[in-house]
């Protein structure tokens, strides 16, 4: 499941490099989707840390999108604010609309 229209970390991560426990560097990249067993940097991203320290990412990126939209609520005290707050929290077809 995808937490963000980009992309988890792990579908980012194009190649690292770790230093393993034992003090040996590791290099991972792209192999062929037919080569069999599990991927590296999966395993290394998944391991957070237990399996060596990450040293060097490359990730793929992508351009900034050329327009930005955001908006704000303003509240006249603070008790405003938490009743729209309970009342975005019951009407769940209007998170889904904040949401994307």
């Amino acid at each position: 499941m995808k937490k963000n229209r980009y992309g988890n970390i792990e579908d980012l991560v194009v190649a690292l490099r770790a230093v393993t426990p034992s003090g040996e560097w590791r290099s991972s990249g792209t192999y062929p989707r037919v080569s069999t067993g599990p991927d590296m940097n999966h395993v290394m991203i998944g391991s957070e840390g237990t399996l060596g320290v990450i040293t060097e990412v490359t990730i793929k990126i992508r351009p900034i999108p050329p327009l930005r939209k955001y908006a704000s609520f303003v509240f006249p005290d603070f008790d405003c604010g938490v009743k729209f707050m309970r009342q975005v929290a019951r009407d769940v077809s209007f998170i889904l609309l904040l949401y994307e």
